[in-house]
């Protein structure tokens, strides 16, 4: 493999490593984003609960069991979705750490070659050629 393929596939194998590391990040922040709407969903619950006064009429109406059911589900939906995108983020890492592996080994192997190079050149130097 010549040092220009050589840089090439250093090139190609950065942009994937890039990629994936943007694909990871991008899981993150979606995964910081359903924690954050479930945190706001318990903290919705907890002070509905706070307040809630045998007087009060939504509470008589039966109005806050559906709203308790809504939010019951919604948390379930969103807990089912933060499963699936945990999975995600996992395969994410795998395929991050694959990547960053394949840079390595080709910023390696181009720099081995440029090693190779200038000591030939060195080497054609000291002959006089």
């Amino acid at each position: 493999m010549t040092p220009r393929d050589l840089a090439n596939l250093t090139r190609v194998a950065g942009a994937a490593c890039d990629a994936a590391e943007s694909r990871l990040a991008r899981l993150r922040r979606e995964e910081a984003e359903l924690r954050r709407q479930i945190a706001t969903l318990e903290a919705a619950r907890r002070a509905r609960v706070a307040e809630a006064l045998a007087t009060d009429v939504a509470l008589r109406a039966g109005v806050d069991l559906r709203w308790e059911g809504w939010i019951d589900s919604r948390a379930s939906a969103l807990s089912t979705e933060l499963a699936r995108l945990m999975a995600c983020i996992e395969i994410a890492r795998e395929d991050l750490s694959r990547s960053f592996g394949r840079r390595m080994a080709a910023e390696d192997l181009a720099h081995r070659a440029r090693s190779v190079v200038a000591a030939q050149r060195l080497r054609a130097d000291e002959r006089g050629w």
